[in-house]
């Protein structure tokens, strides 16, 4: 049975028991400056792993497929 859990209205799936963190808007903020520049970047879709940009910069174990943060 999979585990849900909501951050700040996102639902999340847990993973092999790892529970999403959000960042500091701080760290998220410098996320999406990275992304904001970014060629994968269309409209709000990483295009490279096809994740929403606002939610994958928010959550502390997600990472740029490119490495960039």
């Amino acid at each position: 049975m999979e585990e849900i859990e909501y951050i700040d209205g996102i639902k999340f799936i847990k993973v092999s028991g790892i529970s999403p963190n959000r960042l500091p808007d701080k760290e998220i903020q410098v996320r999406l400056d990275i992304c904001s520049s970014c060629p994968f970047k269309k409209d709000e879709i990483c295009t490279k792993c096809g994740c929403i940009i606002s939610v994958k910069t928010s959550v502390d174990y997600e990472s740029c497929p490119e490495g960039k943060w």
